[in-house]
């Protein structure tokens, strides 16, 4: 039997009122301790540095989620439920649980949340909603900042609650399980914690952050440093050098640099300059930003990332291969979710799901998916069983598992006769209706 199995058989006991078995309960606890120190223990990339250093720092961060949060924010949402039969019933939009998602609360649409919703995955790897119930019924959603929050590991039930903390001032805040929707990307060392997708480019980031500072500093001196000042030794004593680079900092420095400077005599000036070789940053900077579009999923095409490369043909690629290759799992996995957690409370066989009519980025796709329905309808595949399997959309409909077959196509009971002796020209049509009775 696995822990996860002994766990599930432990918690079914104790709510029966049996007692744990102690050798189990030893089990349980050393695998919970060895997971609660992985909770607690390697270093991670902080929420509120990937919040400075990235999202407010580094313009292609901030591109990325930004682009995230406005695809994730911009699908509407609707309700069905399926029927004893097997079919699908769509519901009005003023459904509660159509509601709900549509405005989580008074101070936020869906789009501001669900905005705010990858802004926190995309930083933390984790974000928490808090679902405040009516009468046992979801009726308000709030996302709490993911380094508010904590999880409380249990060795008896896996998981004790959340525990919400301000860090500003009194007691925190403690959830019951049921009552938080935790969303995490998956970090294979940790049990309770998702892994925030700029882990993976953090020192991408790092070295982003350096090239910009490394040019600022050289902008901010002309972009070369000006030259070499040579002064014979005998010239000048300790005293009299130290007020020659004060006398230089204070002249030639910010708002005085390549102003004129006059040498007294035995000093030469040597003007220099760094080689274009030095200078150069582009392609660092290029392979950096490459290197945080993958790991946040969004294509370099998209947010201006890859302006040597971009045409109007490889911006359509771009924004498609976006919506197919992130969008989609990402709304797939808040559908899986809303489903599993929320739906259920709205009565049975109900289901939420996105529609991706609206979406410019996939009305090309979508006529191309029109395009392969229309051969399999005539091919003889019902058209229900066509929309399921192409996932257009569209309702079930009465007729809809029909099977409707071309009015010009004949079954044919065995191979065409050879020709042979007279009527041979008839016989060898294989459509020949007297042949086939």
């Amino acid at each position: 039997m696995s822990i996860y199995q002994r766990i599930q058989t432990a918690v079914r006991l104790a709510r029966m009122g049996f007692k744990q078995d102690p050798r189990a309960a030893a089990a349980i606890g050393a695998f919970f301790s060895r997971s609660g120190a992985a909770y607690s223990g390697s270093a991670r990339l902080d929420y509120r540095a990937a919040s400075q250093d990235g999202y407010k720092r580094l313009t292609w961060v901030f591109r990325c989620i930004k682009a995230l949060g406005e695809a994730a924010g911009s699908v509407p949402w609707h309700s069905y439920v399926r029927e004893s039969d097997g079919t699908i019933k769509p519901l009005d939009d003023s459904y509660p649980l159509t509601r709900l998602i549509e405005q989580p609360n008074p101070r936020e649409s869906r789009k501001e949340f669900l905005d705010k919703w990858m802004i926190h995955l995309s930083l933390s790897g984790n974000d928490y909603w808090e679902i405040v119930f009516v009468k046992n019924v979801p009726y308000q959603l709030y996302s709490i900042r993911p380094d508010w929050m904590t999880p409380i590991p249990d060795k008896l039930v896996y998981l004790k609650g959340y525990d919400l903390d301000t860090k500003s001032s009194g007691k925190p805040i403690h959830f019951d399980p049921q009552e938080i929707l935790h969303f995490k990307y998956i970090d294979p060392t940790n049990e309770y914690v998702g892994m925030s997708p700029l882990q993976a480019a953090a020192s991408t980031m790092q070295t982003e952050n350096s090239a910009i500072g490394w040019n600022q500093t050289i902008f901010d001196n002309s972009a070369v440093p000006s030259g070499v000042l040579t002064v014979p030794s005998q010239l000048l004593r300790a005293e009299g050098r130290d007020d020659l680079r004060k006398s230089l900092r204070s002249e030639f420095t910010r708002e005085n640099l390549n102003s004129p400077m006059i040498l007294w005599g035995g000093m030469t000036w040597e003007k220099m300059g760094l080689s274009q070789r030095d200078m150069d940053f582009l392609e660092q900077r290029r392979t950096n930003r490459y290197e945080i579009c993958g790991a946040l999923g969004v294509p370099p095409e998209l947010i201006g990332a890859a302006q040597e490369r971009l045409t109007y043909n490889n911006y359509e690629t771009a924004r498609l291969s976006f919506w197919e290759d992130t969008v989609i799992g990402i709304l797939d996995w808040l559908k899986g979710k809303i489903n599993q957690r929320l739906a259920p409370f709205f009565g049975d066989n109900v289901f939420i799901n996105y529609d991706l009519r609206s979406v410019p980025a996939m009305r090309k796709s979508f006529a191309d998916t029109i395009s392969a329905a229309e051969k399999l309808v005539k091919m003889g595949v019902p058209f229900n069983e066509v929309n399921r399997r192409l996932n257009m959309g569209f309702n079930d409909l009465p007729w809809g598992d029909v099977w409707w077959a071309a009015a010009n196509l004949m079954p044919i009971d065995g191979p065409p006769v050879e020709a042979s002796g007279e009527g041979a020209e008839e016989d060898i049509n294989p459509f020949n209706l007297e042949r086939m009775r």
